[in-house]
């Protein structure tokens, strides 16, 4: 879908993408007016998008069908995204975006939905696509990646598909740098899981001091989020005002 990825000189095999909404839900600014990087996001809706891709080793060409990985994942097409009504921020569950089955970071594109006007569909016509924000990672042709899945032969052509048994695996990096990542992952997720934990027996027993320091800890990265946010806002402000 044309507007994701801005590269003449490269064909665009597939990319990763996720749409996003900002904090400041009540505000008229925009994404050109605020700049993406300077707002918080939260992702309601990822998927992946492909044409013809495949990957050449040993001589041979063998082509990538990541159909799978899109009911595997639960993905949304990004023609049939809606933007606006009940958008739900999933940020304890793996979207398509987080998957384990794809890493692709080695570049990100970030583009305001009103490129995708054609594309995809507003709730209400208040809906603003200029402050909503689409983040994409693509695979550019020439690209060194790694894939594993399951080989298939269709009709003389090489084909690697995902299967529940062997899952499509695809990062634009190494495999090392891809089990790094997994490990990173999961000492994240095992970090929040141990602590709500921790907080429900402390909550069970009435073991107020280890439920203090919890809720310590919480007022703390609230406020840190607050000083940065503030941050944010003081140099916003600076910009327009130019002082």
């Amino acid at each position: 879908m044309g507007g994701a990825i801005d590269d003449t000189e490269r064909a665009v095999g597939a990319y990763l993408w996720r749409a996003r909404f900002p904090d400041n839900t009540n505000s008229n600014l925009t994404i050109e007016e605020w700049g993406w990087e300077r707002q918080r996001w939260h992702t309601f809706a990822s998927g992946l998008e492909w044409g013809r891709i495949g990957v050449t080793t040993g001589g041979q060409t063998v082509r990538i069908d990541p159909t799978w990985f899109r009911s595997a994942t639960g993905a949304t097409p990004l023609g049939q995204l809606e933007v606006g009504g009940v958008m739900k921020s999933d940020r304890l569950s793996i979207s398509p975006w987080d998957s384990w089955y794809t890493h692709l970071r080695n570049r990100t594109e970030h583009r305001s939905l009103r490129r995708f006007a054609g594309h995809v569909r507003r709730h209400n016509d208040s809906i603003d696509l200029d402050r909503h924000l689409l983040e994409a990672c693509p695979l550019v042709d020439g690209a060194t990646v790694s894939v594993r899945g399951e080989l298939h032969l269709e009709q003389g052509e090489r084909v690697l598909r995902g299967t529940d048994q062997v899952p499509l695996l695809l990062t634009d990096g190494s495999f090392g740098d891809y089990r790094r990542w997994l490990r990173r992952q999961g000492v994240r997720k095992g970090v929040i899981v141990a602590a709500s934990v921790l907080f429900t027996v402390c909550l069970w027993f009435e073991w107020y001091v280890p439920f203090a320091a919890l809720l310590v800890g919480l007022l703390i990265y609230i406020g840190y989020r607050f000083t940065q946010d503030a941050h944010v806002i003081v140099d916003f402000l600076r910009r327009v005002f130019g002082r």
